[in-house]
């Protein structure tokens, strides 16, 4: 049988990442998903895909999205759901393709299976819009020594040579097993070489241009005993009382675990919400990064403060516990505020 192979591609704006992957596609013989998984999502679930698309791969707003019994009020959200639920069926088949972006890197995350690529776009580059001068150009005669490679913003050579009107770039180490010195031009200034496209050409010195990160990556199974599985300290509402009785009011939270090596600090945003979503306090924020083992060195005091008007004491109101990465936790309350003028005094 076949072994089964997941190829996730992340990519960067302009950097061709759909190309790159239907060239992968073809070589390798996949299925490749990208925005046309939600022709197939359409179909299973008897939607329309262009109603589909108008929500497909935008971001998610906190402030105004709430989850209840894992049901989202966020169009969004939900069909980025549908399209996690067909990819991870897929792959529980055992079938074989390419995914584009849709969060494949973490959904497939830990699977053996899984090979995942990022691809980044040109950072650094020069475009000069008018005709470029004699001026805006240097000549090869402006390099003495061997000249191993040249281009129109870089000149690699013999360590002996020397150059005019070039920046030397110092290069540690061998090229294939030949010392070399490295210049590149001051300014937008171009090395005259043959050859169209003299306008467009990449930045020379810029860190873009002069640094490729290269990461050794090694993936470990979660039952490796050198799996480290990182998560977010989390923050849980420490107070009993679930009726508010002022417009001013505070709460007690409480940081589950200390920041350590297996827990994150998260920044936490915590407001009021009534019963249809709509926010109806000021928002608060709580960063969870305490260190201490002493669970009394954790508990956070927030004060919220509710919208003047009329609250019904017979509706649920939420509180919401929100993060920029994980599902909302929301506590149900009671407002019970007979009335209050714009400064939050009952009368």
């Amino acid at each position: 049988m076949k072994k089964q192979l997941i190829i996730s591609i992340g990519r960067e704006y302009g950097s061709r990442g759909h190309e790159i992957g239907e060239k992968l596609s073809k070589k390798l013989g996949l299925d490749l998903y990208d925005r046309n998984i939600l022709d197939e999502v359409a179909i299973q679930n008897g939607a329309n895909v262009e109603d589909l698309s108008k929500y497909d791969e935008r971001p998610k707003h906190h402030f105004f999205s709430r989850t209840v019994r894992g049901y989202s009020n966020n169009p969004a959200v939900n069909v980025a759901e549908l399209q996690f639920a067909l990819l991870k069926s897929k792959a529980a088949d055992g079938d074989s393709f390419i995914v584009i972006g849709r969060c494949s890197d973490e959904i497939f995350k830990g699977i053996a299976e899984t090979v995942s690529i990022f691809i980044t776009a040109d950072h650094g580059f020069l475009y000069t819009y008018s005709p470029l001068t004699e001026s805006d150009k240097l000549g090869k005669d402006a390099i003495s020594g061997k000249v191993y490679e040249i281009g129109r913003r870089y000149v690699l050579a013999e360590p002996s040579a020397a150059a005019e009107h070039l920046v030397p770039v110092q290069l540690d180490g061998e090229i294939v097993g030949t010392p070399v010195k490295g210049y590149t031009p001051f300014d937008s200034t171009r090395i005259r070489v043959s050859g169209g496209g003299e306008n467009y050409v990449h930045g020379g010195i810029s860190l873009q241009e002069l640094v490729v990160p290269v990461i050794s990556f090694k993936n470990l199974r979660s039952t490796s005993k050198k799996y480290v599985e990182v998560s977010n300290a989390e923050l849980k509402l420490l107070s009993e009382s679930r009726k508010v009785s002022n417009l001013l009011f505070s709460l007690d939270f409480y940081q589950r675990q200390p920041v350590g090596e297996k827990i994150q600090p998260c920044t936490y945003y915590i407001y009021m919400t009534d019963d249809e979503g709509v926010v109806i306090s000021d928002r608060q924020t709580v960063i969870a990064d305490r260190t201490s083992t002493n669970a009394s060195e954790r508990v956070f005091r927030v004060r919220l403060n509710l919208k003047a008007g009329a609250y019904d004491k017979n509706k649920i109101y939420r509180l919401v516990i929100a993060n920029d990465t994980d599902v909302p936790e929301e506590a149900e309350f009671h407002i019970d505020i007979a009335f209050a003028d714009d400064f939050g005094f009952d009368l």
